[in-house]
């Protein structure tokens, strides 16, 4: 239980964003289980899930660990912080795909759901046109496509506030435009609230690519305020509306939970959320 009365940690998800500089993916899934938590979403980071790290012994246990205790592994989450799809260097581009491709890879042999990527990022001081950029975003989708049919699993769009399209309207465009419904959309409120997004009103307008709802709040904050900010995605009026594939689900993150710091360190001073 937490310190909100009646609210307990399997009632949500939790992303591994706050230890992926501390602890690997097995270590942290194994604690945080601990810790009442069953559903999952791991960061790819060096030292924390990064497919060139892992062997084939590594990822099994992975697995193990996710089958024994009977966790679901929702989804792959990229940052994207090293990478850029949409650069303006061919050679960064490849790489980058390389990168992913590998993780999509993994997510599929660790059974997660999906992989949460970004669209690419332009420069801040000199940015290419949008065509230019959104061209190489849909030619990263060409390539990874396939490789999440044949891994099994799905590539998930996040409105990413340092991407080139931040606002849910232009990267739904951009998605439409594409054509493949197998892509989907990582709607992330909080990314929302800091470029000063209406979040009610995008939610509803991006309902026929919504995949996922997340609803993150700073920490401090209460549960009241993750149902208010969740709220219209939750609502019955709104949710009829969706396709029956689409989960809109209630997200937690460590920031939110109090998990004990006896058995996992504390956030980093400087974490997201």
């Amino acid at each position: 239980m937490t310190g909100e009365q009646g609210v307990h940690a399997s009632m949500f998800g939790c992303n591994t964003y706050s230890f992926m500089r501390s602890h690997s993916a097995e270590t942290c899934l194994a604690r945080l289980t601990d810790q009442g938590f069953r559903e999952f979403e791991l960061m790819v980071h060096p030292g924390h899930l990064w497919a060139a790290e892992l062997s084939t012994e590594q990822r099994s246990a992975i697995r193990r660990l996710l089958a024994q205790r009977g966790l679901q592994l929702t989804a792959l989450n990229v940052p994207n912080i090293d990478i850029n799809v949409a650069a303006a260097a061919p050679e960064m581009r490849a790489y980058s795909l390389n990168l992913l491709s590998e993780t999509v890879r993994l997510a599929g042999e660790l059974g997660a759901r999906g992989v949460v990527i970004g669209p690419g990022k332009a420069n801040p001081l000199f940015p290419a046109d949008a065509s230019e950029l959104i061209g190489h975003f849909l030619a990263a989708l060409d390539q990874l496509c396939p490789v999440a049919e044949k891994s099994g699993t799905a590539l998930w769009v996040e409105n990413m506030p340092f991407a080139f399209l931040p606002a849910i309207g232009p990267l739904m465009d951009a998605l439409t435009r594409y054509g493949n419904d197998a892509v989907r959309v990582v709607y992330d409120v909080a990314n929302a609230y800091f470029i000063g997004e209406d979040f009610a009103m995008a939610c509803k307008n991006a309902e026929r690519g919504l995949h996922w709802c997340i609803c993150r709040t700073p920490a401090g904050k209460s549960i009241a305020t993750i149902q208010s900010v969740s709220a219209p995605c939750r609502s019955r009026e709104y949710q009829a509306r969706l396709p029956p594939s689409v989960t809109v689900r209630r997200r937690c993150w460590r920031s939110f939970l109090a998990i004990p710091t006896a058995t996992l360190s504390a956030a980093p001073a400087n974490s997201r959320y």
